[in-house]
């Protein structure tokens, strides 16, 4: 927690944001291993905390467009359902295309790339013309299987006892499938059109580094009571998100995004 509040502080210097958050955690069992966001608090000086908005845990509350950390969820769904392979070529327009009368653009002038150089460069075009081919249905119900629009129920899970958890998380806007429209499955995958809080995307992302397994994410790690008993908590699978072959191959592709 200390080393993550201290980078956080870093950057928020740096930057200077409205708002920065970072979490940490470990996804084989969902453990929250640090959690911070600023402008915050000092719990060792009680007139920082004057403000209520600084003592709000955005972190569980705040909403937004997720943008392109999606793709790499989306494009998993293509390849799990088969439609494609990382070796599998779009033509992505030198860097505009118009779908339904609207334009996308790309922040260079690509042409020809694989699905892996698609999320390698980050391409709008690219992604938008592989989710037209796996189609709204499926793109649809892959993205639901990541639990996005509900919330994580983050707290304390004790074995063999009701959950404690944060009754205000907020579960974001993540559409039923009869509300998008002509130009929604070119724009969600990219993360576009949706806005859910940030331990939403870390859930999803943790399936990602987890064989596709979505661990319940919980905060408090034991209770010591007062006349000496421990309750642990215990982690806990919530679903098989996407199959374990298909995030193996989108993890070939994210090892691209650190190279050349």
């Amino acid at each position: 927690q200390r080393i993550l509040e201290e980078e956080l502080g870093v950057l928020w210097k740096e930057m200077c944001p409205d708002r920065a958050y970072a979490v940490m955690v470990d996804p084989s069992t969902g453990a929250i291993m640090g959690l911070a966001q600023y402008p915050q608090f000092d719990p060792n000086d009680r007139t920082t905390m004057e403000d209520p908005d600084l003592c709000q845990n955005h972190i569980l509350l705040q909403c937004y467009d997720p943008g392109s950390v999606m793709k790499a969820i989306s494009l998993t769904g293509v390849l799990a359902a088969g439609v494609a392979t990382l070796d599998t070529v779009k033509d992505c327009e030198k860097g505009y295309w118009v779908y339904n009368k609207k334009g996308l653009r790309d922040s260079h002038r690509f042409e020809d790339l694989t699905l892996s150089e698609v999320i390698q460069k980050s391409s709008n075009i690219g992604t938008a013309k592989f989710a037209l081919d796996m189609g709204e249905e499926r793109m649809y119900q892959h993205l639901s299987n990541f639990l996005f629009g509900k919330p994580t129920g983050l707290g304390f899970y004790p074995d063999g006892k009701a959950p404690v958890v944060f009754r205000q998380e907020a579960g974001g806007i993540f559409r039923e499938l009869h509300q998008w429209d002509s130009l929604t499955l070119t724009r969600v995958p990219m993360g576009q059109g949706m806005t859910i809080p940030l331990l939403q995307i870390v859930q999803a992302w943790s399936a990602l580094a987890n064989n596709g397994i979505i661990m319940q994410p919980y905060l408090v790690d034991h209770v010591r009571y007062a006349d000496g008993r421990m309750e642990y908590s215990v982690p806990r699978v919530k679903s098989q998100a996407v199959s374990a072959q298909a995030v193996a191959q989108m993890r070939k592709a994210l090892v691209t995004v650190t190279e050349k």
